[in-house]
């Protein structure tokens, strides 16, 4: 009936060590300083190891504004890991908002890497098993429209075996329009997705078709 953690003189390891519930239970100060919504996205398993990152130290002693604030000003922090900056743009994906990742693109405000880990997040395996995870290509199409350079390292990031997201049912009509897409990487994503998911066949004989 014992707890196990890393223990720094910061106070970094320790929300790495600790479920949500052990964090509160222990280390409320650590716990109060970031808000529930982003206490939410701090649970998400798809946002990887680190996705308890926002206990940054940039991040802690009562950041105000809201939290797509508090992940927008991690992401563009020049000072910040190139790990806690991806991590903040995967967790405003997952908050659907790429629009912001965009304008931090525009802005110059974040490198390639950070803009392509957040920009790819919604289409991989990991977003799987989240009922309200959004699926949809307009929000990606839109960032390749203002930043074209984007479209080759995301083809990398997400080329094929690095796994894909399956379409639920209520999806399967926007992958099936993205195959209309002007960009190569959505249309090879939409391709493969609706390769292997659950297909109507209706919509098989649709996907065939406009595979020919």
């Amino acid at each position: 009936e014992f707890i196990a953690l890393a223990m720094d003189e910061q106070m970094l390891l320790v929300p790495l060590s600790l479920t949500a519930t052990q964090l509160r239970t222990h280390f409320p100060e650590l716990g109060t300083t970031t808000s529930p919504a982003l206490a939410t996205l701090m649970a998400d398993e798809s946002l990887g190891w680190n996705r308890r990152q926002p206990f940054h130290p940039l991040l802690t002693g009562g950041t105000p504004g809201r939290p797509t604030d508090v992940l927008v000003s991690l992401m563009t922090e020049p000072t910040a890991h190139l790990n806690d900056r991806s991590w903040a743009a995967r967790a405003l994906a997952v908050s659907n908002r790429l629009d912001l990742i965009t304008d931090a693109v525009t802005a110059g405000h974040i490198p390639e890497q950070v803009a392509v880990s957040g920009l790819r997040h919604n289409y991989c395996a990991e977003r799987d098993g989240d009922p309200l995870a959004p699926f949809e290509y307009t929000s990606l199409e839109a960032a390749l429209t203002a930043h074209p350079h984007l479209e080759k390292p995301l083809t990398a990031a997400l080329a094929l075996g690095t796994g894909y997201r399956t379409a639920a049912k209520k999806h399967v009509p926007a992958v099936l329009a993205a195959l209309d897409s002007p960009f190569a990487v959505v249309r090879h994503h939409a391709l493969w997705v609706l390769a292997q998911s659950p297909l109507t066949a209706a919509q098989r004989r649709d996907f065939l078709t406009r595979l020919a």
